[in-house]
This record gives structure tokens, sequence and C-alpha cells, in this order.
């Protein structure tokens, strides 16, 4: 869970069954890219996960200045 929070999740929910733990949450998308390294890392390789899209939310503000900036620069390094 701690991972999850690091990566701006939400948990939703989270149970135990037998000895594994299935957590729900939202994390944004940008967020799990190398979230499947991390998971097997964590489990010695038996951690498995699902994605699946739950909606569009707005970026925080420092995620899109930097999302402009980085527009910006491509769009006048091309001119």
């Amino acid at each position: 869970m701690g991972n999850l929070n690091r990566r701006k999740g939400v948990i939703q929910s989270s149970e135990q069954e037998g000895d594994d733990v299935i957590i729900n949450c939202h994390v944004p998308l940008n967020e799990m890219f190398g979230y499947s390294t991390d998971l097997r890392s964590m489990t010695q390789g038996k951690g498995e996960f699902t994605m699946a899209y739950e909606n569009h939310s707005p970026v925080a503000y420092e995620t899109q200045k930097n999302l402009v900036d980085d527009y910006t620069k491509t769009r006048y390094a091309s001119k």
C-alpha cells in the first residue's frame, strides 16, 4: 500500500483472501509506469495487478506547468 500511496494512489478497499491481499485503488496512469517491476521486487515475483480505465481527472498544477513548458520548448526549438 505504501508504494501505491507514493504513486499518488487513493486506496478504495483491501481484503484478505487466504494468503493473498487484494487492494483496489485509483492511481494516475502516469504514476503506474515501472509498477510491475516494483511489484515483482516487493513480492519475490508472486504479485499480480490489473489496470482498468476509471476516469479523466485534472492534473496537479505543477504537472500541468511541466507539460506546458516541455511543449513550449519543443515547439520553439523546431522553428
